[in-house]
Formats: C-alpha cells, sequence, structure tokens
C-alpha cells in the first residue's frame, strides 16, 4: 500500500478501469447540510445536550444497521424523554445539497469504465429522501447500511459490497469523511481517501487524488 499526499492506494494495482470498484460515502461527500439534531431538538423540544449524546451512544449504530427502524426511535424518544411526538421526527430539517463537483468527477470516472456504488451508513427516511430527489440516480448501485444490516467501520460492510460486486480489495477505492470507516476499510486491503464536500467544496482534492491513483488525467 503506497501513501501519497492524497491518499493510500496500491501501488501496484491494475491501472484497468473496468477492474476498477469506487465505492462512496454520502453524507459531508456527495451531501451537504445533513446535520439535523438543532431542527429536531428545536422543533420537538428535546434538550439537545441530553438528547444528542444519548442517540449517539445507544441509538445511532442500531438505527444505521437496520435494527431500530425511525419509526423505533420516535416511540423510543417519546418514551425516554417524556415527548408527544407524533410525526417522524427525523425529517425535520433534513434538507440534503447535492455537490456538483463531486458528482461530476464520479460520473467522469464512470465513462473511463470504473464502476461506482454508494456506501452509506443511514436511516430509513433519509434514505427515502434522497432517493426520491434524484440525486442518486447516477449511481451503479447502493449498499445503504439499514437495509443490508451492516454499518460502517465494520470490516464486514466493505466486505459484503465486495463480494457482491466481484472486485478485489486493491482495485476498490473507498471515500469517507470519517477516519474511523476508512480505517475499517483498510483492514481488507481496499484503497481508502479521507474526503469531506464541507472542508473542500470545489473538489480539488479529491480529483487530484484520483489523478494520483492513475484513475484520472
Amino acid at each position: 500500500m503506497d501513501e501519497t499526499p492524497f491518499g493510500q492506494h496500491n501501488e501496484d494495482m491494475k491501472r484497468d478501469s473496468s477492474d476498477t470498484l469506487i465505492i462512496s460515502d454520502l453524507g459531508y461527500v456527495l451531501l451537504g447540510n445533513i446535520f439535523t439534531f438543532p431542527q429536531t431538538c428545536g422543533r420537538f423540544g428535546l434538550d439537545p445536550e441530553a438528547f444528542v449524546p444519548f442517540f449517539l451512544e445507544n441509538w445511532e449504530q442500531k438505527v444505521m444497521d437496520g435494527t431500530y427502524s425511525s419509526e423505533d426511535i420516535r416511540v423510543m424518544t417519546n418514551s425516554r424523554f417524556g415527548t408527544a411526538i407524533e410525526e417522524n421526527p427525523y425529517l425535520s430539517g433534513y434538507e440534503p445539497k447535492l455537490d456538483e463537483a463531486v458528482r461530476a468527477i464520479y460520473t467522469e470516472l464512470q465513462k473511463t469504465g470504473c464502476r461506482v456504488v454508494s456506501g452509506s451508513n443511514t436511516m430509513d427516511v433519509h434514505w427515502q429522501h434522497n432517493l426520491a430527489s434524484g440525486f442518486l440516480d447516477f449511481f451503479d448501485a447502493h449498499y445503504p447500511s439499514h437495509l443490508i444490516r451492516l454499518a460502517k467501520p465494520d470490516p464486514s460492510y466493505y466486505k459484503h459490497i465486495l463480494e457482491r460486486e466481484n472486485k478485489l480489495p486493491g482495485n476498490t477505492f473507498f471515500i469517507d469523511d470519517r477516519d474511523e470507516n476508512l480505517a475499517g476499510a483498510r483492514t481488507l486491503g481496499i484503497n481508502t481517501f479521507r474526503y469531506s464536500c464541507k472542508e473542500d467544496p470545489e473538489a480539488v482534492t479529491l480529483r487530484a487524488y484520483f489523478v494520483s491513483c492513475g484513475l484520472l488525467s
């Protein structure tokens, strides 16, 4: 595995794009404006200092791996915090914005023969909203955590995608904004690059990474 200024990739990998798989996270890679806790807490009278840490510690992973639905969380929120929420609170304020620069890079990679799939930790209502928006139509396939019942950074998540796509780890590139998710992919030998559209809205570093890998010119 070769360490470059732009990330990690296997210097001996094949350059035939037809063998290449790109797995992309969605939140803060392709989609911005996805953080909804302030809107949810404000609208439904939840104390963010109590609710947010409790959600992240006790419920987040189980929502992402499909153990709990967003409806389950609504019911448990009412029980735990004494609210009387009747609508699904997790759509409140959820208005993701598509990063056109990132999409342009992915469609360019597809034109070279690369297969580009989404690999996202998500929940049911957010996933349904994203699909309905049309933002994700260009992907070749999707691997939402709540549907495959596996979530990042569990290596089994990435292994599932490799098996379904019939691709080798050394010919696979995973893009995510969270270090722990990248570390999980690297345990299988997948090439990784940390990218955040919040930090690089023009996707300059993302393009530079794929150039450094020989996938774009």
